[in-house]
This record gives structure tokens, sequence and C-alpha cells, in this order.
């Protein structure tokens, strides 16, 4: 086990860098594919993932049934899916989604 008060080596802030790199490039990626999406999509978003509204309490928002939220919620990680590359797939992006708008 490292010793977490002994110093970094080169290996270790160069992996440290690239993940950082590859984060923020993810990141980039979904920032643009959020802004993408029609706004009733984003609103969703916003409401569900930022503010952390279950699906009844969307459904009473937007004046929708609850199922309608489900089946908008789907469609949603779908276009966001579309629009990110291939390796990511739908729970990545929805940790990702929960993660970011979190700290904004």
């Amino acid at each position: 086990m490292r010793n977490y008060t002994e110093s970094k080596n080169e290996d270790d802030h160069e992996a440290d860098a690239t993940r950082a790199l590859i984060e923020h490039e993810t990141l980039d990626t979904l920032y643009a594919a959020i802004r993408m999406l029609p706004p009733d999509y984003r609103q969703l978003l916003k409401l569900s993932f930022e503010d952390g509204l279950k699906n009844a309490e969307i459904a009473a928002t937007l004046g929708v049934a609850e199922i309608t939220v489900k089946k908008r919620k789907v469609k949603l990680l779908e276009m966001l899916r579309r629009n990110m590359p291939d390796d990511i797939d739908l729970p990545t992006i929805a940790l990702l989604l929960t993660t970011m708008l979190k700290a904004a």
C-alpha cells in the first residue's frame, strides 16, 4: 500500500493528468449533448437530476402523467447517448449527470 505522505512519482502525476483530461473532454461532450436537447427535455433534466425531484413531483410540476415522465426520461437518456462517444454507456451518462449537476 502506498504511503500518502510520500510525494507522487512522475507516473502518478501523468496518470492523474490523463484522467483529468479524459474527464474534462467527457464532460464537455456531455454539456454539448445537453445543449442539443429540446427545451422540454432540458427542463426534465433539470427537474430530475439537478433538483432531484421524484417522477411524481415532476409529473405534477409539468402537468403530465407519471408514466409520461418515465418515458420521457428514457428518451432523454437515449438522446444524450446518441450524442456521446460509443464507449460511454447509459449508466455512465446517468452517473455523470448526477455528479455534474449536483456540483453545479
